[in-house]
């Protein structure tokens, strides 16, 4: 009789085939969720449970005894902080003078917490707290993923090393648990992250989702398929070319080895290059030739940086491995973003979906009223977790992929993207227009601004003709004829703007001049015949 009482008082009575979370976290259950194991009633059980232990308000007391380092890198992380999205942000709104980290999502010992957005703003420097907030902020490891499909997944520790399906629902053998949505597919710690998880965040038009050929379709109803498609992530897509790599069998952390501490493995780490040789670190060699074991456990053969390649001539090619290997590149224009505080929803019947889904719900929602019973609008602060007033709104002047403009980042050549375009309006409460497609002005006094970035789409060497003598490829905007005179744009926002960080630059006059005349840039080697008889 005793040990069936003893059974009966056990949480394992109710979650009776509940996976071990790991071999060497074999605690009580209540040591890392509290509760009270000895209860005799489900409510007194789950007193004082706590769901996920390593969330931000108990991952000090829960992972930081056995895990202080751990716990300390996550909290400068990026991941945690995003402070280069906030820098970059608000320096584009003019909410500071440089790009310079000084705010994060949590504050650290380094940086403040973004500020309290002001009531009524009047300007784009005065809103740009408010659109982090609600709208950017969503995917920092500190808050949970929304509630939909792509986006499910933990905070903390577990946002990467808790695996969520793309459905939410728990797969494992909990015999209560089995089939619920919102949970983690398994009770189990990875150090494997797996793509799909990394995705739960790089998502959308950004890096990581190009990795496996994701292009998001426009938000427009006449951009969606007439036929049902699965939405993912918030909209549908268009299936590109994954990246080679992604071919090839290797996941994020293959490359992106110190997550916590922003690091990761170079082209040259694997291929080697003209200023460096192979990083025996990461590739190991077998006869004599260099291969990469996988966090998989397989075993691929690198191919190794060829001298003498033309498109390897040091002299006139001193470019970025992915300006010249990339398949396609990312090219959004003009990201238009509306907050409104008014009911108005009539005129984004045809721009539901959002890629956001708690907007794209709350505009369904709406929509399917008569306009009498229209909620006011309202949206999540993804900091302090309040709804707040007012519902931020976006769309595209254009949006492309087969052209990859280009600067200079120290120098190198690199891909450069105009992803800081921005057109902010807002209308107030009182229906008054107080922003309408106002361009802001940089920390700078500039308008706008690019970035040089890595797109991860590595394939096969792209054709000289992609570069030498593309105005498109130049940022010199697209155009109608190869008649570069600047009346034969179609549209002065594909211009490239000026970056946002000091080390980069667009191309001069006379880089310009020299890349438009394609013949005379060529390079052949030795051996080929250049056309001529």
């Amino acid at each position: 009789m005793k040990f069936l009482i003893l059974i009966f008082l056990s949480c394992l009575t109710c979650h009776s085939g509940i996976e071990n979370i790991s071999k060497s976290h074999n605690f009580s259950c209540t040591a890392c969720h509290n509760g009270n194991s000895t209860a005799r009633s489900l409510p007194k059980a789950h007193t004082g449970l706590i769901r996920n232990p390593s969330s931000p308000e108990f991952v000090d007391v829960k992972c930081g005894k056995c895990h202080e380092k751990e716990v300390e890198k996550l909290k400068n992380s990026l991941h945690s902080t995003v402070a280069k999205l906030i820098a970059i942000t608000r320096f584009i709104f003019g909410a500071q003078k440089t790009p310079e980290y000084l705010y994060g999502a949590i504050e650290s010992k380094t940086l403040s917490l973004i500020p309290e957005p002001t009531d009524h703003p009047e300007s784009p420097a005065s809103i740009v707290d408010d659109l982090l907030r609600r709208k950017c902020l969503r995917c920092h490891v500190n808050t949970e993923g929304v509630k939909a499909p792509g986006f499910y997944r933990a905070s903390g520790c577990a946002a990467c090393h808790v695996f969520y399906d793309n459905d939410g629902i728990y797969k494992g053998k909990d015999r209560i648990m089995r089939g619920r949505i919102g949970y983690a597919a398994y009770h189990r710690f990875t150090k494997d992250v797996p793509d799909i998880q990394c995705m739960h965040c790089h998502n959308g038009n950004r890096v990581g989702a190009d990795y496996h050929g994701l292009f998001e379709h426009d938000y427009d109803k006449s951009y969606r398929s007439p036929y049902p498609s699965r939405v993912v992530y918030g909209i549908d897509f268009h299936y590109l070319r994954e990246d080679l790599h992604a071919r090839s069998g290797l996941q994020c952390v293959d490359c992106h080895k110190g997550v916590m501490e922003d690091k990761k493995v170079k082209c040259e780490s694997c291929h080697g290059g003209f200023e460096s040789e192979i990083d025996l670190n990461f590739v190991d060699l077998k006869q004599g030739k260099p291969y990469i074991t996988l966090r998989t456990g397989r075993k691929l053969r690198v191919p190794e940086f060829k001298k003498d390649a033309p498109g390897h001539d040091r002299k006139h090619h001193k470019v970025a491995c992915s300006l010249c290997h990339a398949s396609w590149a990312y090219g959004d224009y003009g990201l238009h973003l509306v907050r409104i505080d008014i009911p108005d929803y009539y005129p984004w019947k045809r721009l539901i979906l959002q890629a956001d889904p708690p907007v794209t719900e709350f505009l369904k929602d709406q929509l399917e009223k008569p306009f009498k019973e229209w909620e006011k609008p309202k949206m999540k602060d993804f900091i302090d977790g309040k709804i707040k007033r007012g519902l931020w709104l976006s769309g595209w002047s254009l949006r492309r992929w087969e052209i990859i403009p280009m600067g200079v980042k120290g120098e190198k050549y690199a891909a450069l993207r105009p992803m800081y375009q921005f057109f902010i309006s807002y209308v107030d409460s009182e229906g008054y227009v107080i922003m309408d497609s106002e361009k802001p002005l940089r920390g700078d006094g500039k308008i706008w601004g690019s970035v040089a970035y890595t797109p991860h789409t590595t394939g096969r060497g792209r054709e000289c003709f992609s570069c030498h003598g593309s105005p498109e490829a130049l940022g010199l905007g697209y155009r109608l004829n190869k008649n570069h005179s600047p009346d034969v744009v179609i549209d002065s926002i594909t211009i490239l703007p000026p970056p946002v960080f000091p080390e980069t630059r667009l191309l001069n006059r006379k880089e310009v001049k020299k890349l438009l005349n394609p013949v005379s840039n060529i390079i052949f080697r030795k051996d080929e015949n250049p056309g001529r008889g």
